[in-house]
This record gives structure tokens, C-alpha cells and sequence, in this order.
């Protein structure tokens, strides 16, 4: 699975296109680079929309900013992130990003 931004030229939308012919999860440049994670076996159900929306998360960008990056409403952002809290076991952001640290989705 991959996730580009609609705006990418296309060399960008190549490089993930490749990266998922690989069997990787592939998030394109202007977003963040993804862990190395198979693509038919994402941990805890993750989809390619909600890795996108932690890795943002982590780069300490809010519900706007992220919105703005990846091209969907707030309200979407708010859904994948309880999404994640759900599916990591996390009640605040900080315990999310604990969590997503501890399972290796996200590096300092």
C-alpha cells in the first residue's frame, strides 16, 4: 500500500509506486518516509492512511496541519487518529506516540 500527496510530480508517485511493487508500505517524501512494514501484514490493522496521519503526528504537526499535507478534512485526521489510539491501546497523544515508538511504526 501507498500514500503520495495528489500534488507530487511524478517522479514521487513512481518511487512509491515501486516501493509497493516491493511489498512495502510507501509514503511519499513530502509526508515521511514509512517504517518497513509489509504491506498484506500491517500491525494492529493499521491502514496506509492512519500511518501517514502518526508519522505526521510525530513530526509534531496538528490536526490543521496534517489536514492541509495530506489533502483530507479534519474531521478524517480525528478519525484516524482515535483509530490509532484504539488500535494501540492509547488514551492521549503522548501515550500514542509512546506506543507507536514501542512497536517500531515510528523512529526518533
Amino acid at each position: 500500500a501507498g500514500y503520495v500527496l495528489k500534488d507530487r510530480a511524478v517522479s514521487d508517485l513512481v518511487e512509491v509506486i515501486h516501493a509497493v511493487a516491493e511489498g512495502q508500505v510507501a509514503i511519499g517524501a513530502d509526508v515521511v518516509p514509512a517504517p518497513d512494514l509489509p504491506v498484506d501484514n500491517l500491525p494492529h490493522g493499521l491502514t496506509t492512511s492512519e500511518i501517514a496521519v502518526l508519522a505526521l503526528l510525530a513530526r509534531g504537526l496538528h490536526s490543521d496541519d496534517i489536514s492541509a499535507r495530506l489533502g483530507i478534512s479534519v474531521d478524517a485526521v480525528a478519525v484516524d487518529e482515535a483509530s490509532l489510539r484504539r488500535k494501540l491501546g492509547a488514551e492521549t497523544a503522548a501515550e500514542l506516540l509512546i506506543a507507536a515508538l514501542r512497536e517500531g511504526l515510528i523512529a526518533l
